[in-house]
């Protein structure tokens, strides 16, 4: 297990790692079902960590449903087009710079495979979408510095509300729809079934 991994996840049992021996066990003994040669361990660390931040208590029940919900993004953002009807006028086979709401604030990032980070970040809405690499990413955190809230993260001040809808205005505005042939079916839920 690499270092970086460890911190992902929140735990480590090398003992050949230099971490805190105090911060090796935060997580329940069930934390063990999380593998970090998982295809879906980025998706499932980052759902833990989400838990964590927002304060949760990580019990064995928590991190299992945690597993679960991670490796089931993760299943569905490996065949996104049968999963999510996802119209935008450019094209979303090159790297393009997009612009996620998450509650209140505003994601600016890049992806040269936007529908499944799509999957992995789950935004509230998506904005606007713009092609462009790494470096117009830069110009964006940059232009955007003064309004910068943590990481990638922004306060949708004015003048990056009316960047936004420039890129609207020339690019289109990115529309999610339901999967493609598919109607959402809903199934009662059986007295006493969990949903785990």
């Amino acid at each position: 297990m690499e270092e970086h991994s460890c911190a992902k996840l929140g735990r480590c049992n090398n003992p050949f790692h230099d971490h805190d021996a105090d911060a090796r066990e935060q997580l329940p003994p069930s934390a063990q079902l999380v593998e970090t040669n998982d295809p879906a361990f980025e998706t499932v660390a980052r759902i833990l960590m989400d838990l964590r931040e927002a304060g949760a208590t990580l019990t064995n029940d928590t991190v299992r449903a945690a597993v679960k919900l991670g490796r089931h993004y993760h299943r569905r953002g490996q065949n996104p087009t049968e999963l999510v009807n996802f119209q935008w006028s450019g094209n979303l086979d090159q790297e393009v710079v997009y612009y996620m709401r998450f509650g209140t604030l505003i994601k600016i990032g890049t992806s040269a495979r936007f529908i499944q980070r799509f999957f992995t970040l789950r935004p509230d809405e998506v904005l606007a979408i713009e092609p462009g690499s790494y470096d117009l990413e830069r110009k964006r955190h940059r232009e955007f510095a003064r309004f910068r809230s943590h990481n990638e993260m922004f306060f949708p001040a004015p003048p990056l509300m009316q960047h936004v809808r420039r890129v609207q205005k020339e690019h289109g505005t990115p529309r999610v729809g339901t999967p493609r042939g598919k109607s959402p079916t809903k199934r009662a839920r059986q007295s006493g079934e969990t949903i785990f």
